[in-house]
């Protein structure tokens, strides 16, 4: 659990308690989250969907999300091991593939766990980032190939970290890389945006950004 993160009181009983009621195949219990900007905003975290053997769909994006919401049975350490040192980030995610490639996961769908999100945080590190998102891709190389989509989606997610870095060059590559392996829309236009130069990748993410934004707001009005 990260240091500025919140459980409300009844976050641990009620994770306990579904543990028990559960078969041992159930390892990891997580909750909804909610987060809170810098300015204080509140941001109620997505709906949990993802239950049983979700390891699949964890190669593709982490569908469990934050350490701090989640509850793991000894079992699964002493099965699996522990945390990888390695990771500056994502370390996280790497234990939910391996913990739920041998234990299925449920969910507690209220907001038990308060994440405040702040510039210090390791997983707002740039460089961290990147170094957790290389070694994820590495270490599941095996089970990404046998599954494109997600192959796809590691690589993409890697490529705009690197452009996001100014390393353009490699961002490209990373972009073809993913685009060879499953064709996706997002990735095409950044790659097109990309052709342009670092100058031009950022303008087009800062539109991008306004025309999100002012989406968002519509949908609050309507």
């Amino acid at each position: 659990m990260d240091s500025d993160d919140e459980w409300l009181p009844e976050k641990l009983a009620r994770q306990v308690q579904l543990l028990r009621a559960s078969d041992e195949t159930v390892g990891l219990v997580y909750t909804r989250v909610c987060y809170f900007d810098s300015t204080g905003k509140r941001h109620p975290g997505p709906m949990p969907k993802a239950r049983g053997y979700v390891w699949q769909a964890l190669l593709e994006k982490n569908v469990i999300g934050t350490a701090s919401s989640v509850i793991v049975r000894k079992a699964c350490f002493d099965r699996v091991g522990l945390f990888d040192e390695r990771f500056p980030a994502r370390q996280d995610r790497e234990m939910w593939v391996r913990i739920s490639q041998h234990f299925q996961v449920e969910f507690l769908p209220d907001v038990l766990t308060i994440q405040y999100l702040h510039s210090d945080r390791i997983s707002m590190r740039l460089e961290a980032k990147i170094k957790g998102c290389e070694l994820f891709i590495e270490k599941f190389q095996k089970e990404l190939s046998a599954h494109p989509r997600a192959y796809a989606r590691q690589l993409y997610v890697l490529g705009l970290l690197y452009a996001q870095r100014g390393d353009i060059g490699r961002a490209k590559t990373v972009l073809r890389a993913s685009l060879n392996r499953c064709l996706s829309l997002r990735a095409v236009m950044t790659y097109v945006a990309l052709l342009g130069g670092k100058k031009f990748y950022d303008i087009t993410r800062r539109i991008r950004a306004v025309v999100l934004q002012k989406a968002g707001q519509c949908r609050h009005v309507n």
